[in-house]
């Protein structure tokens, strides 16, 4: 049996042997592919990114501490973290003021969460009610930015339901505010003292009901 002939392949026309190798050698250089990749690849700045990329990709970098140092100490300059539209979500300038969030935010979002292994406790921001329309959990505060009121969740966790006025409302001018609603009223409330203003009379309006006084005495001097 006549063994076959080996075929031998014809260089291109870059490849060593071939014409522009042929060339580049009356020139004394070697002008093969691999070698003005290699050239140009260690002549340009693209070197030094890939290496450094290789190297960031193969290891962990640690940091002590990281400190931004800003050029002034009167609140003019800040850092800041940007979303993907440039709009900041994130800054503490140079007095140290911290502001979370942008205007871009959804009214009623989640604003700021602070969190431990015990669980976590979020503040929101809305401009109407926070009751039927703020999904939030237990422990969550919502603050109403239109009339100042603050509101807590207590029952639904999960859902926009459950939401309460704190205790204490300051009145923003005199007799103008109410102490719990016609549809949240108090249980029990521990005083030393009802006084009025001088000249104003203390109403005591129980819609139809009685007033118990649990005492043996009832001074209404």
């Amino acid at each position: 049996m006549v063994p076959e002939k080996k075929r031998k392949s014809k260089p291109g026309f870059c490849d060593q042997g071939g014409g522009l190798y042929k060339v580049s050698k009356l020139f004394g250089i070697e002008f093969t592919p691999i070698h003005v990749f290699r050239s140009s690849l260690k002549n340009s700045p693209l070197f030094f990114i890939l290496i450094s990329l290789l190297i960031l990709l193969s290891t962990h970098s640690y940091a002590a501490d990281i400190e931004a140092v800003l050029d002034s100490a009167d609140g003019s300059s800040s850092f800041k973290v940007q979303d993907s539209a440039t709009t900041d979500a994130f800054s503490v300038d140079s007095e140290g003021k911290m502001v979370v969030g942008h205007a871009a935010a959804v009214d009623g979002s989640e604003m700021l969460k602070l969190q431990n292994a015990g669980g976590d406790f979020s503040i929101f921001v809305y401009s109407g009610v926070c009751e039927n329309n703020v999904i939030a959990e237990i422990g969550d505060l919502c603050v109403n930015e239109t009339n100042g009121f603050v509101y807590i969740k207590r029952a639904d966790g999960g859902a926009a339901t459950g939401w309460r006025e704190t205790a204490v409302k300051i009145p923003a001018v005199t007799g103008t505010e109410a102490l719990g609603s016609g549809t949240i009223a108090w249980s029990d409330i521990y005083v030393r003292a009802i006084r009025t203003d001088a000249g104003e009379n203390l109403t005591i309006d129980t819609a139809g009901g009685t007033i118990d006084i649990d005492d043996d005495i009832l001074d209404l001097s």
